[in-house]
């Protein structure tokens, strides 16, 4: 052992593996740093730790260049809204029935004092129109004035058209039940009341004879009296007689 000691080619090779070593683990060390930049460790563990010092994108950056439609917004236009202009509400007239339509059309309505009119059922007269005096009613047993005549008729009786003329309304009330309202030409109107059935449309036109409906149960008013037809008629809206205007006699 001694005498290895004291060899100096001994010593020569352990000064070459030493350099050998030394050069392996350098280049080991050279090695790992380009493998993992972030840290670099060449003294031992004392060392300090050198992190990546490249700096980071933005964060906007990045997330633009990894998903680029994200950073834009697309908004969608809304739908046009429609408008719908507001238009006042009217009453469309009701189309004519196919038996009026077949009738032919109605011409210029003219009516005047004048002017008659033919029986729209065949009855008696058991109320007068009176707008001077009162008559006796007998279902309401008083005395009153009577703006139109009330004319005795059958259940279901079949009432015509006294005159052409226009539907200008269709209604009902207690007093003379089922209704319908003519207008017959020059600011006159024929209201025609206590009907059962209406046939008739507003707005449709009627001629002469034309089927204005059927009679009906007489109203609270008109019990005792039975079964009747209210013919009225008006100038103006003020009540005219309308015997003036029908072939009557008096008894």
């Amino acid at each position: 052992m001694k005498n290895l000691w004291q060899n100096k080619t001994f010593w020569g090779i352990l000064m070459l593996a030493l350099v050998a070593v030394t050069a392996i683990t350098a280049t080991m060390i050279v090695s790992g740093s380009k493998d993992n930049p972030e840290i670099v460790d060449l003294d031992g563990p004392g060392n300090t730790v050198l992190e990546n010092t490249t700096a980071p994108l933005p964060e906007e950056a990045t997330t633009e260049k990894e998903h680029p439609v994200s950073s834009i917004t697309v908004t969608e236009p809304a739908p046009a809204e429609t408008t719908t202009a507001q238009v006042p509400e009217t009453t469309v007239p009701a189309p004519t029935t196919p038996a009026a339509e077949a009738a032919g059309p109605v011409t210029a309505l003219h009516f005047n004092a004048d002017s008659a009119l033919v029986w729209p059922v065949n009855g008696r007269v058991i109320l007068e129109y009176n707008m001077d005096n009162t008559i006796y009613f007998p279902t309401l047993d008083q005395y009153k004035c009577n703006p139109a005549v009330v004319i005795q008729a059958d259940k279901n009786m079949e009432v015509q058209a006294a005159c052409s003329g226009i539907v200008a309304k269709i209604g009902s009330n207690e007093e003379i039940g089922n209704y319908v309202t003519l207008n017959i030409g020059d600011d006159y109107t024929l209201t025609y009341g206590q009907l059962g059935e209406i046939n008739l449309k507003s707005g449709q036109a009627v001629k002469n004879g034309d089927i204005i409906g059927t009679i009906g149960e007489p109203t609270a008013y008109y019990e005792k009296e039975g079964y009747n037809l209210y013919l009225e008629l008006q100038q103006k809206g003020k009540p005219v007689d309308p015997l003036d205007h029908l072939d009557y006699e008096t008894e």
